[in-house]
């Protein structure tokens, strides 16, 4: 293992995507970034390779990210998860709570903030994923 960290970024919006990889690329982390833009391409490439951590967009076609991180759950139980929003993270709390999400992020996405999250997800034990 080269000690890089591979992360999947999903999300519908294409925009989105290419700003979430490009603002990780400046983290001073060897990362791999992976993208889907469904949850069910996210859950084809979450069954074919190992990530660290899922960074997902809770609305999306098909699989929606809810659904992804129980599914993820069941492929990489102790994987971070971190979920993004436009409509409001009090809404999914109970849900997040549940799966044990590391953190919900609301849209616009704090860029700064974004890569600070990330670095935390990436070096929290895994036992100790905070909301």
């Amino acid at each position: 293992m080269d000690g890089r960290k591979h992360i999947l970024l999903v999300d519908d919006d294409e925009h989105v995507l290419f700003v979430l990889q490009a603002t990780l690329r400046r983290l001073s982390a060897p990362l791999e970034i992976s993208t889907a833009r469904d949850g069910l391409e996210a859950y084809r490439l979450l069954e074919d390779g190992a990530f660290d951590l899922l960074v997902t967009d809770v609305r999306l076609p098909g699989i929606d990210g809810v659904s992804l991180t129980r599914a993820a759950r069941s492929i990489a139980p102790a994987m971070p998860v971190v979920w993004i929003t436009a409509h409001g993270c009090a809404a999914i709390r109970a849900d997040a709570l549940l799966l044990g999400v590391h953190r919900c992020v609301e849209k616009p996405v704090e860029m700064d903030e974004f890569r600070q999250i990330v670095r935390q997800a990436l070096a929290a034990p895994r036992e100790s994923q905070s909301l």
